[in-house]
Protein backbone atom coordinates (compact mmCIF):
# COMPACT_ATOMS: atom_id res chain seq x y z
CA UNK A 1 0.00 0.00 0.00
CA UNK A 2 0.94 3.62 -0.27
CA UNK A 3 1.91 5.68 2.71
CA UNK A 4 2.82 9.32 3.03
CA UNK A 5 6.20 8.97 1.33
CA UNK A 6 5.34 8.41 -2.33
CA UNK A 7 2.10 10.38 -2.23
CA UNK A 8 3.84 13.41 -0.74
CA UNK A 9 6.63 13.26 -3.34
CA UNK A 10 4.24 13.05 -6.30
CA UNK A 11 2.13 15.85 -4.74
CA UNK A 12 5.24 18.03 -4.59
CA UNK A 13 6.08 17.38 -8.25
CA UNK A 14 2.45 18.00 -9.27
CA UNK A 15 2.54 21.35 -7.47
CA UNK A 16 5.38 22.41 -9.76
CA UNK A 17 3.39 21.73 -12.95
CA UNK A 18 1.93 24.97 -14.34
CA UNK A 19 -1.46 23.42 -15.25
CA UNK A 20 -2.07 22.35 -11.64
CA UNK A 21 -3.88 24.81 -9.37
CA UNK A 22 -3.41 22.62 -6.30
CA UNK A 23 -2.41 19.10 -5.36
CA UNK A 24 -2.82 17.25 -2.12
CA UNK A 25 -3.64 13.91 -0.65
CA UNK A 26 -5.94 12.43 1.95
CA UNK A 27 -5.13 9.57 4.30
CA UNK A 28 -8.54 8.68 5.67
CA UNK A 29 -7.39 6.62 8.65
CA UNK A 30 -3.96 6.11 10.27
CA UNK A 31 -4.37 2.32 10.33
CA UNK A 32 -5.27 2.08 6.64
CA UNK A 33 -2.22 2.24 4.39
CA UNK A 34 -4.10 3.85 1.50
CA UNK A 35 -4.08 7.45 0.32
CA UNK A 36 -6.11 9.43 -2.22
CA UNK A 37 -4.36 11.94 -4.44
CA UNK A 38 -6.38 15.09 -5.12
CA UNK A 39 -5.48 17.25 -8.14
CA UNK A 40 -7.21 20.48 -9.12
CA UNK A 41 -6.44 21.78 -12.60
CA UNK A 42 -8.22 24.03 -15.05
CA UNK A 43 -9.52 22.78 -17.34
CA UNK A 44 -9.94 19.26 -15.98
CA UNK A 45 -8.74 17.73 -19.25
CA UNK A 46 -5.19 18.81 -18.37
CA UNK A 47 -4.98 16.58 -15.27
CA UNK A 48 -3.68 13.62 -17.31
CA UNK A 49 -1.02 15.79 -18.93
CA UNK A 50 -0.04 17.26 -15.57
CA UNK A 51 0.29 13.80 -14.01
CA UNK A 52 2.50 12.62 -16.90
CA UNK A 53 4.66 15.74 -16.62
CA UNK A 54 5.08 15.28 -12.87
CA UNK A 55 5.96 11.59 -13.31
CA UNK A 56 8.60 12.43 -15.95
CA UNK A 57 10.15 15.08 -13.69
CA UNK A 58 10.18 12.66 -10.76
CA UNK A 59 11.91 10.05 -12.94
CA UNK A 60 14.54 12.63 -14.00
CA UNK A 61 15.19 13.55 -10.37
CA UNK A 62 15.52 9.89 -9.45
CA UNK A 63 18.06 9.35 -12.28
CA UNK A 64 20.09 12.37 -11.16
CA UNK A 65 20.06 11.19 -7.56
CA UNK A 66 21.11 7.66 -8.57
CA UNK A 67 24.04 9.06 -10.60
CA UNK A 68 25.17 11.04 -7.56
CA UNK A 69 25.02 7.89 -5.43
CA UNK A 70 27.10 5.98 -7.98
CA UNK A 71 29.72 8.76 -7.97
CA UNK A 72 29.89 8.71 -4.19
CA UNK A 73 30.34 4.94 -3.99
Amino acid sequence: GEGHTFTNVIREFLSDVKEVDSAGYIKEHPFVDKTKLVIKAAPKKKIDKAARTAAKELAKSYDEFYKLLEKAA
